[in-house]
């Protein structure tokens, strides 16, 4: 009940449409895409919890993790057996932890960028000698599901986003990776951008590989004003024109309160407790999130990073950085000529630029037909 429920809510229908749409697959393998993608809903709702870090009593961070292994053990136990008999080799797992973006209270829940889990999870299917991939999806303490407390509050006025980044590493250290093995990817857009970067610098012993979106509050702290008001300005624009020229914007706004009630039915039945978020708390935390933002925050230079940006990102991008970038380099650009790649061993730092792309990058749309081609291979139709 849980699974069809979510499945026609926000990610699902649209996912499916897109992937259908490239005329790539068939019927018959649409339709085990299609109970691929409910099996992923179905564990991220079953396993919906709250991790309370412990230097911040009544705090709770919500989240949430599905197993690639069990979404398609789920489907078709053979092909688990066919595909990978690496899994029951012992083969190394890869973990995967995605952070979230901002939105007002109470979005920022672990549901918000679930395509991001549906890309991560059809690129991690099972293939030969591959361990598991197990991917976490995480909300900021202000969102659904999400607790917080004065405290909180009164510590990230003071140390600005190291605060979260401190929460975070103790819940990999606790929950994602408590024996230290295993490949390690921490990934956000925007502000989770920045929350990886600083969840970085409080993992020791580990190396993890960050992956950004986007990232927005990268900058010198004495930016804070014209900083601000091009990240307000510019999400703002943003913002408006995907709502007025993208479909799956309006349908996942209109469909995302409908979701969430009954998402707290259901953890209520389960005996769990879900804070309103419409709470003094809640919205001031969220605040001190975009202020801090603001501020500005320094990237970890200690793991190899990615950050991939948008050419167009009008919260992010300005004319004299376009220029400056244009000027350092970029011989690198892709075959269609829309990706440029520009490497600074020095800082671990590898950035591509999306000269089409914006600062929210809609996975559905551009990554319809790799997720087809992958699923075409990696689902197999077994043939009787």
């Amino acid at each position: 009940m849980e699974s069809a429920i979510f499945s026609k809510t926000i990610f699902h229908k649209p996912v499916c449409q897109a992937i259908a749409q490239t005329g790539i697959l068939s019927k018959s393998h649409l339709e085990k895409v299609d109970r691929f993608l409910a099996a992923i809903d179905a564990e991220g709702i079953k396993r919906f919890d709250r991790f309370a870090p412990g230097g911040f009593p009544g705090v709770g961070i919500p989240y949430t993790g599905i197993s690639v292994q069990s979404a398609v053990a789920e489907i078709d136990d053979g092909l688990l057996d066919k595909v990978s008999p690496g899994l029951q080799a012992g083969a190394p797992e890869t973990n995967i932890v995605i952070l979230p973006g901002w939105s007002p209270p109470p979005g920022s829940h672990p549901f918000s960028g679930w395509s991001a889990v549906y890309h991560f999870a059809i690129k991690a299917l099972p293939r030969r000698g591959q361990g598991d991939t197990n991917i976490y999806s995480l909300g900021l303490v202000s969102g659904f599901g999400g607790a917080v407390s004065g405290e909180w509050i009164k510590t990230i006025r003071q140390r600005g986003l190291a605060v979260y980044g401190e929460a975070l590493a103790e819940f990999i250290e606790n929950v994602v990776q408590p024996s230290h093995t295993g490949r390690l990817i921490l990934t956000g857009t925007s502000l989770g951008g920045v929350l990886a970067s600083e969840t970085a610098k409080y993992l020791e012993g580990r190396t993890p590989r960050l992956m950004l979106w986007a990232p927005t509050g990268l900058h010198e702290r004495g930016a804070f004003w014209r900083r601000s008001a091009q990240m307000i300005a510019g999400m703002g624009i943003e913002t408006l024109l995907r709502f007025l020229f993208e479909r799956d914007v309006r349908d996942a706004f209109r469909e995302e309160e409908p979701f969430l009630q009954v998402l707290r039915q259901s953890l209520e039945k389960k005996g769990q407790t879900v804070a309103d978020n419409s709470a003094g708390l809640h919205i001031k935390a969220a605040v001190w999130d975009i202020l801090n933002v603001m501020r500005g925050n320094v990237l970890s230079q200690k793991d190899r990073c990615y950050i991939m940006e948008g050419g167009l990102d009008p919260v992010n991008a300005s004319p004299r950085r376009v220029f400056r970038r244009i000027l350092e380099g970029f011989p690198f650009a892709t075959p269609d000529n829309s990706m440029a790649r520009d490497v600074n061993d020095a800082q671990h730092v590898t950035r591509f630029t999306a000269w089409q792309g914006t600062h929210t990058i809609n996975l559905t749309r551009r990554r319809a037909v790799r997720w087809a081609r992958i699923l075409k291979a990696g689902l197999p139709i077994r043939v009787v």
